[in-house]
């Protein structure tokens, strides 16, 4: 999730996401909010466990370097794109290699994503191609957005960002166009799934009543994936358990419900819910470095690890230092794990129009086959960081 550590000021509504956009401490909040307990990672029967990666120090100074002065050169740049609104180039498409598939014709032209989230509104270009929001508080599916009613002044002189700051810029990770930010699949659209109350607040049923709309609604809105860049922290017994049914029925219906899996790292077992849940896909943050290949790419320090008592990441994907807009279209820097969600959920996308016959266990696993193990832990990492363009070569070269 983007970084928003000054959002610990705001209502609780934030406290509950924070922990999936921001490294730094969340308040403990008392009753319904939810977390995770789980067994431990266990990789697809489609890929083998990740070999070991040999850390040298030269290679940990590379990497160190990398981050470091991409780091630095991105903050430099963040002030040039607030104020003529363009991505400098740090796409999400270009993070993941979809650029490639670009090329190729493949933009998931004919796919659409459900994005969980707080809220949606108005915010730029086509506003991103959200075609409607479902908003799980009125129990009602109204096509198009609304036009945010915050105020950017204020926000910007405050630090402050309205809650429909999230849902937007989850949205333009996945078919954002702008200049210099590109989503990852700018052909597919998105349905937006507002799961937050009346006070504005996160609630873990909230959530499941939102993935029980998806899992109601899925065939009739053409849906191929879910996004969802929410966490909670102690969920009740059964919260868990509809959870992972809800899921389970998705996975047997084709459509993956991807989930961030949270800031709360290095600690182990920092899964949060619901990326614990048994056949959620979870996915941790990394930053790519300057070369093309992964020699210097970092994992996320902040990206939850799984542990003896709960299950790690699936996949890592890009997550660190990136652009995205706000809600009202002004392009920002962000960090977290809730930015690899949509990442992988688009990701899923593009394959799923390039192999319109190809089943869920096929598409997941290319992804896991193809992933690139930057420690070779599996709790940190689970099978690496995604490379969507190699996963579509590798479902083509198959029968």
């Amino acid at each position: 999730t983007p970084s928003v550590q000054n959002m610990a000021a705001r209502p609780s509504a934030f406290h509950q996401y924070a922990r999936a956009t921001s490294p730094g401490p969340v308040p403990h909040d008392s009753g319904t909010s939810p977390e995770p307990v789980q067994d431990s990672f266990t990789p697809s029967a489609s890929a083998s466990e990740p070999k070991p990666v040999k850390q040298g120090l030269l290679r940990s100074l590379t990497r160190e370097a990398a981050y470091w002065s991409r780091k630095i050169a991105l903050g430099f740049a963040s002030f040039p794109a607030l104020l003529f609104g363009v991505g400098m180039g740090v796409s999400p498409a270009k993070l993941t290699g979809a650029s490639e598939l670009h090329k190729l014709g493949i933009d998931g032209k004919g796919t659409r994503v459900a994005v969980l989230d707080m809220n949606f509104t108005k915010f730029g270009a086509g506003d991103e191609d959200v075609l409607g929001v479902y908003r799980v508080r009125n129990r009602s599916f109204q096509k198009g957005l609304e036009k945010s009613k915050s105020d950017v002044v204020e926000e910007h002189a405050t630090k402050k960002k309205g809650y429909s700051f999230h849902g937007n810029a989850m949205a333009c990770i996945i078919t954002g166009e702008s200049t210099g930010l590109t989503g990852v699949a700018p052909g597919a659209e998105v349905i937006g799934v507002s799961v937050v109350d009346e006070q504005k607040k996160l609630q873990p049923d909230l959530f499941i009543e939102g993935l029980q709309w998806v899992l109601d609604n899925h065939q009739e809105q053409k849906i191929n994936a879910v996004s969802a860049s929410v966490n909670y922290f102690r969920p009740t017994p059964e919260q868990r358990e509809r959870t992972a049914q809800l899921v389970e029925e998705l996975k047997k219906a084709g459509v993956p419900v991807f989930v961030a899996a949270g800031n709360s790292g290095p600690r182990e077992d920092s899964v949060l819910f619901p990326a614990d849940v048994e056949n959620v896909v979870a996915v941790g943050a990394y930053t790519q470095g300057w070369s093309s290949s992964n020699y210097d790419d970092r994992l996320e320090r902040y990206s939850s690890r799984g542990g003896p008592e709960r299950p790690g990441p699936q996949l890592i994907a890009p997550g660190g230092d990136m652009f995205t807009k706000d809600n009202h279209g002004i392009i920002q820097m962000t960090k977290g794990t809730s930015n690899s969600a949509p990442m992988s959920a688009a990701s899923f996308a593009l394959l799923s129009q390039a192999f319109p016959e190809a089943d869920y266990e096929q598409k997941m696993g290319a992804l896991y086959s193809t992933a690139q193990p930057l420690t070779g832990d599996s709790k940190k990492e689970g099978h690496g960081a995604m490379r969507v363009f190699e996963a579509y070569q590798s479902l083509k070269a198959k029968p």
